[in-house]
């Protein structure tokens, strides 16, 4: 189940929200981590260790914001 953290922190203004993806250490490949955010707060997430189970390789893989990016879409109201 992803997870949201729009469910705690507000969503910036403009309404942008994204993806948060980071890199498979298995096979390279962009993962998403099912984790959605706006830019701004993902700026603002502090560097803690998270775990999420890799669609790539079925793998857990731990991660934190340092390692990620996030990829923006706009989603209408």
């Amino acid at each position: 189940m992803p997870y949201s953290l729009n469910a705690i922190l507000s969503l910036p203004k403009d309404d942008v929200k994204g993806d948060i993806f980071i890199r498979c250490p298995t096979t390279g490949q962009p993962v998403p981590t099912g984790l959605h955010t706006g830019t701004v707060v993902f700026d603002t997430l502090p560097k803690i260790q998270m775990r999420m189970h890799c669609p790539a390789c079925q793998k857990d893989h731990w991660w934190n914001c340092t390692m990620a990016w996030v990829v923006e879409s706009a989603r209408p109201n």
